[in-house]
This record gives C-alpha cells, sequence and structure tokens, in this order.
C-alpha cells in the first residue's frame, strides 16, 4: 500500500528509490521526485517535480514541471511544461510544450512539440514531434520523432524514434528506441530503452530503464529506472526515481 501523507510518501520514496534519501550515494543522484520536494538534500538534485515546485533550491534544478510555472527561479530552468507557457522567463527555457508554441520566446527553446509544427521558429528548435517531420527547418533540429524517420535530414539530428532505427544516419544519433536496440549504430547512442538491455553497447549508454537494470553495464549509465533500485553501480548513477 502506498503511503499519502507527506512524510510517508518522501519515505516511501526514498525506499523505492535505493533506500534512505539521506543515504551518502543517493544525494548525489538524481531521483524523480513525487513526494516532499522540500528536504534539504533532494532540493539540490534534479527531480523531475510533480509536486511543490515553489521550494528555494528546487527551482534552481531541472524539474519537469506540471504545476505551477510562475514561480520566479522555476521559469529560469528546464521544466517540462504542460501548463501555461507564456510566463516571460519559462519562454527562455527548454519546455515540453504540450500548448501555444505560436507565443515568441517559446519558439527560440526547446520544446516537446505536439501541435504545429509549421510554424517559422519552432523548425529551428528541438522539438519532440509528433506531427509532420517532413519540414525544412524541422530536419535540422532534434525532434521526437514518432513518424517517418527516413527523411535525410532528420537522420542527422536526435530524434526519439519510435518506428524504424535502422535507418542508416538514425543509427549515429540518440533516439530514444521503443523497438529494435540490437542494430549495430544504435548501440553506441543514448536511447530510452523500452526493450532488451542485455545487448553489449547499450549497455554502455544512457537508457531510461523500464526493465532488467541488473545488467552489469548499465548500473553505470543514467537510467530512469523503475525498477528494482537496489543493485550496487546504479546506485552511484543518476536515476530518475519512480
Amino acid at each position: 500500500m502506498i503511503p499519502t501523507s507527506p512524510e510517508t510518501m518522501y519515505r516511501y520514496i526514498a525506499r523505492r528509490a535505493i533506500g534512505d534519501l539521506n543515504s551518502d550515494l543517493i544525494k548525489r543522484v538524481v531521483p524523480l521526485a513525487t513526494g516532499d520536494l522540500n528536504s534539504n538534500l533532494i532540493k539540490q538534485v534534479v527531480p523531475l517535480a510533480t509536486g511543490d515546485l515553489n521550494s528555494d533550491l528546487i527551482k534552481q534544478v531541472v524539474p519537469l514541471a506540471t504545476g505551477d510555472l510562475n514561480s520566479d527561479l522555476i521559469k529560469q530552468v528546464v521544466p517540462l511544461a504542460t501548463g501555461d507557457l507564456n510566463s516571460d522567463l519559462i519562454k527562455q527555457v527548454v519546455p515540453l510544450a504540450t500548448g501555444d508554441l505560436n507565443s515568441d520566446l517559446i519558439k527560440q527553446v526547446v520544446p516537446l512539440a505536439t501541435g504545429d509544427l509549421n510554424s517559422d521558429l519552432i523548425k529551428q528548435v528541438v522539438p519532440l514531434a509528433t506531427g509532420d517531420l517532413n519540414s525544412d527547418l524541422i530536419k535540422q533540429v532534434v525532434p521526437l520523432a514518432t513518424g517517418d524517420l527516413n527523411s535525410d535530414l532528420i537522420k542527422q539530428v536526435v530524434p526519439l524514434a519510435t518506428g524504424d532505427l535502422n535507418s542508416d544516419l538514425i543509427k549515429q544519433v540518440v533516439p530514444l528506441a521503443t523497438g529494435d536496440l540490437n542494430s549495430d549504430l544504435i548501440k553506441q547512442v543514448v536511447p530510452l530503452a523500452t526493450g532488451d538491455l542485455k545487448s553489449h553497447l547499450i549497455n554502455q549508454v544512457v537508457p531510461l530503464a523500464t526493465g532488467d537494470l541488473n545488467s552489469d553495464l548499465i548500473k553505470q549509465v543514467v537510467p530512469l529506472a523503475t525498477g528494482d533500485l537496489n543493485s550496487n553501480l546504479i546506485k552511484h548513477v543518476v536515476p530518475l526515481v519512480i
């Protein structure tokens, strides 16, 4: 049973992470905080914040913001914005945009675009593209591609690939792989792995691990761990703990 009060939730998250959030090693990592973000050391790391973003130090880190993005310091960090992207400073950071991408400054940052990617400036940034990836400039940026990855320029960027990862150039970039991770070059990049993490080279990269974290080399990388965080080496890395 998952506890609901802030204190018990904090301890639950601690145990889910590596045990005690006050242990030496976890203080050096980057947990995905879903509980109490007001503890001292957690404020110095880079949690994916889903709670109170108004604490002092957390505003200086890189939370994935799903709440109030109008606080002063959080606007200077890199939240994944799911709310109001029209605030002044947040437009200068790297939100994952799920709303209006036509605001002036946000077009110069790195939104995860889920809407209209044909606007002029957004094509020069790094959207996570879920729409038409055949526009001219977007092919030169870093979209998270969920569509056709065979276009010429997109193969030179860093898409989050959910389709065919066997194209030549895409294997040299950094896709978030949800398909076949056994291709040769993709093993040298940084996919968010949701499949087989036991291939040789992929163990040396930075997958967001949702499977078996007990392989040797993967413990030395930076997975977003959703499984067993009690392995030895994974405690030295930067898991986003959920």
